[in-house]
Parts: C-alpha cells; sequence; structure tokens
C-alpha cells in the first residue's frame, strides 16, 4: 500500500491566529509572524459611509449634487431622480437598465477602490436617464385679457 503524504504548508491552525509566539514574541497572524511594528502599520477598516462620501467629492467634480445616507453597514448614495448608488465599503452598484426578457432590473457595480472611476461610470449614467426623460412643458402664462380663475371655480 502507497503512502499519501499531505501537503501543509498552506495549512492553518485557527487555534493558533492571533497568539504570541512564546519564545520570539511575535503574534502569528494567518500562519505569518508579526512583528509589534507591523502589528501598528496595519490599516483600520474603511466604513460604507466613508466610501460614499468619497464617491460623493467625485461626483461633485462632474457637477453633479448628491446626498449620503447610511444604516445597517450600508451607505446609499442619491445622485438623480432614478438613479441611487448603494455600497457596503467594498463595492458600489446602481440600476444600469431593464431587462424586458426577465422583467427585473440590470445591476452595474465598481469597486470602492476607485471611486473616480466610479464616478465616471454614473455621471454617464446620469447623462443617459437625463436625455431618456421627457421635457415637460411649462404651462402657458395667462393671457392679460383673461382672467384667472378663483378658488371654486369660474367667477
Amino acid at each position: 500500500m502507497a503512502q499519501v503524504r499531505a501537503d501543509l504548508s498552506g495549512f492553518e491552525d485557527p487555534y493558533l491566529s492571533g497568539f504570541r509566539h512564546p519564545l520570539l514574541g511575535e503574534r502569528i497572524v494567518g500562519g505569518r509572524h508579526m512583528t509589534p511594528e507591523q502589528e501598528t502599520t496595519r490599516l483600520a477598516p474603511i466604513t460604507a459611509v466613508a466610501v460614499a462620501d468619497r464617491l460623493q467629492r467625485e461626483l461633485a467634480a462632474h457637477g453633479i449634487t448628491t446626498d449620503v445616507n447610511d444604516g445597517y453597514g450600508l451607505a446609499v448614495v442619491s445622485v438623480s431622480r432614478g438613479l441611487v448608488v448603494w455600497t457596503n465599503g467594498d463595492l458600489f452598484w446602481w440600476c444600469s437598465g431593464w431587462n424586458d426578457r426577465r422583467d427585473r432590473p440590470v445591476y452595474a457595480w465598481h469597486p470602492s477602490a476607485d471611486p473616480q472611476r466610479a464616478a465616471r461610470r454614473i455621471a454617464a449614467r446620469v447623462g443617459d436617464l437625463r436625455s431618456a426623460t421627457p421635457v415637460h412643458p411649462q404651462p402657458a402664462p395667462a393671457q392679460p385679457n383673461e382672467t384667472p380663475l378663483r378658488k371654486g371655480g369660474p367667477a
């Protein structure tokens, strides 16, 4: 019978993760030893609201005024009528169209690490929505010889 030897070089023991090595005094994280200097230089997590604020600044550079709201670990950037961008801190996603065959929306997404490019894509979508939205004509002003209607009907 042949012996099978398993390669355990990438194995990480979950019980050892985060513990200090007894002789070296280094912390073991992800199967690697970290010195105290490396521990202090770790990046803090970015919240969804911070990412949404970065997108808001990039959209302002395109001349688009937005509003940011957050809750439940997500953030929403209200861009224009019919366009809302969601983020969880890792991704942006927004409705980019409608699939008639499946009768459901189609979503576009972009990594939140690149808010400049996401803002360009969203600005292009705003332009598409504005060109597709019919312009409602303003009512003509009353002619000088016409009497305006009073509340409750004609006089």
